[in-house]
C-alpha cells in the first residue's frame, strides 16, 4: 500500500507517495507514484501518474499537470483517467474517433484490432504492458506471425504503435510506449518468398470455389483479373460500374478512389449481380457488407492441395501459406513472367506507392537478370 501523498518542493500541485510493501523496490528503494491535482469547476481533481518503476518522474508529472491545464484553458476537453488504469483499449477507441473525425479510413484499422488485439491485451492497462520486464508484446507479435504474413503482423502492431503515439500526444499517457521502436523490433517482411498460383492450380482453385460458393468463386475470379484486394472488391457498388467505359471504379485502402480497366467479360460478370447504385455488388448473408473472407476459401485451398489442413500447420513456413491476397500476388507474378510489363509498369498496375514493394516481383521478369549478368562476360573478354 502506498503512503499518504507528500508535496513536492520543486513543482505546484505535484505530489509523490512511497509503497510500503516490500517486494515493490526500484534501484534497491521503494517504489515511488507520483500524482497531480488541479481545480475545474471549484472542485479539487487528482490525477495518477505512475511509478517511476514504470518510467515516471516528478518532472514528467509536472509536465503532464502544465499541458492538461494549457488545454483546459483553450476549453478543450481532456480525459483525465489515472494513468495507472489507462489501457490499450482506450486509447485504442480514442484512436479511431480521431481518424473518423479527420474523415481518414478507420474501418480497416478496427476490424483487426478487434480481431486480433483487443482480446489478448487490448484490457491490460499499459503500465504492466511497458515494464520492462512484461512479455506480452513479444508474445503478441509471435502468435500473430504464426497466423499471418509477416506484412499484417507489421500493419497490426503499427496500428498500436500509431494508437499510443496519439495518446501520448494528447496528454492520456506519458510512459514508454511498448510498441516503440525502442522497444519492439517489427517483423520483417520476407517479400521474395510470396506464393502465387500456377495456371492449374488457379483453375483447380476456381473449380472447387464454384462448387462450394459461386459468389466467392467469382470474388477469387475478379482478384485473379484485376489484382483487386478483397477489401476493395467488399466495398464495390452498383454505382462503381460503368459499362460504358469498361471502367470500375475502386475505393482503396486510403479512401482514395482511382479507375480499373476490365474487360467485358468481367464487366458482364459484375453486372449480372444487378446491384442498385448505392447496393453492395458482392452482399453478406444478411444483404450487407461483407467485413471478411469465408473459412470456405480456405477449406477449398484443403481440398485441392494448395494448404494442409488447420491441424497440420503448425510448422509450416508462412511464407508459402495460401490465402485470398495470394490471387492478388498470382495477378502481379503472371504479368511479370509475361515479359509485357516491366517493374515501373506493374508498379503502376498494382498502384504500389514504394517500388520496394515490387522486389518480389524483379526476378520473374525474363531476361533481365540473365542479360545484366552476361554483361561481366563481355566486360571481362574486352568486347
Amino acid at each position: 500500500m502506498p503512503q499518504k501523498r507528500i508535496r513536492s518542493s520543486r513543482f505546484p500541485g505535484v505530489y509523490y507517495r512511497d509503497t510500503t510493501d516490500p517486494r515493490r523496490r526500484h534501484n534497491g528503494r521503494p517504489d515511488r507514484c507520483y500524482d497531480f491535482c488541479y481545480r475545474i469547476g471549484g472542485k479539487l481533481k487528482w490525477v495518477t501518474v505512475g511509478w517511476i518503476s514504470e518510467g515516471f518522474s516528478e518532472q514528467k508529472a509536472a509536465n503532464m499537470r502544465r499541458e492538461l491545464l494549457e488545454r483546459l484553458a483553450q476549453g478543450e476537453e481532456v480525459h483525465t483517467a489515472k494513468q495507472a488504469d489507462v489501457t490499450l483499449d482506450m486509447l485504442a477507441d480514442d484512436y479511431f474517433s480521431w481518424l473518423k473525425d479527420e474523415g481518414k479510413y478507420a474501418e480497416q484499422e478496427s476490424l483487426r484490432y478487434n480481431a486480433h488485439i483487443r482480446e489478448e491485451i487490448g484490457f491490460l492497462p499499459l503500465r504492466i504492458l511497458a515494464q520492462q520486464d512484461s512479455d506480452h508484446v513479444r508474445i503478441l507479435k509471435r502468435r500473430l506471425l504464426e497466423r499471418m504474413a509477416p506484412a499484417s503482423a507489421r500493419r497490426i502492431l503499427g496500428d498500436c504503435r500509431a494508437m499510443i503515439n496519439r495518446g501520448i500526444k494528447k496528454g492520456r499517457w506519458s510512459g514508454i510506449n511498448p510498441f516503440g521502436k525502442e522497444r519492439l523490433e517489427m517483423p520483417r517482411l520476407q517479400n521474395k518468398g510470396e506464393r502465387f498460383l500456377s495456371r492449374d492450380e488457379a483453375k483447380s482453385l476456381l473449380a472447387a470455389l464454384a462448387r462450394r460458393s459461386p459468389q466467392l468463386h467469382d470474388m477469387a475470379w475478379l482478384s485473379l483479373r484485376t489484382g483487386l484486394r478483397s477489401t476493395e472488391i467488399f466495398r464495390l457498388t452498383g454505382a462503381d460500374l460503368d459499362e460504358e467505359h469498361l471502367t470500375i471504379w475502386v475505393t482503396e485502402k486510403g479512401r482514395s478512389r482511382v479507375p480499373i480497366r476490365v474487360d467485358a467479360d468481367v464487366m458482364h460478370m459484375l453486372r449480372a449481380y444487378r446491384s442498385e447504385p448505392c447496393d453492395y455488388v458482392f452482399k453478406a448473408r444478411g444483404g450487407g457488407k461483407i467485413t471478411a473472407i469465408s473459412d470456405t476459401f480456405d477449406r477449398a485451398c484443403v481440398e485441392v492441395g494448395l494448404m494442409p489442413s488447420p491441424g497440420e500447420r503448425k510448422d509450416m513456413d508462412t511464407r508459402k501459406k495460401v490465402w485470398f491476397h495470394t490471387l492478388r500476388h498470382t495477378f502481379a507474378s503472371w504479368l511479370a513472367q509475361s515479359g509485357k510489363v516491366t517493374i515501373h509498369e506493374l508498379r503502376e498496375i498494382m498502384r504500389h506507392k514504394s517500388v520496394d514493394m515490387m522486389e518480389r516481383y524483379a526476378h520473374l521478369i525474363p531476361g533481365q537478370v540473365q542479360e545484366k549478368t552476361a554483361l561481366i562476360g563481355t566486360i571481362l573478354r574486352g568486347d
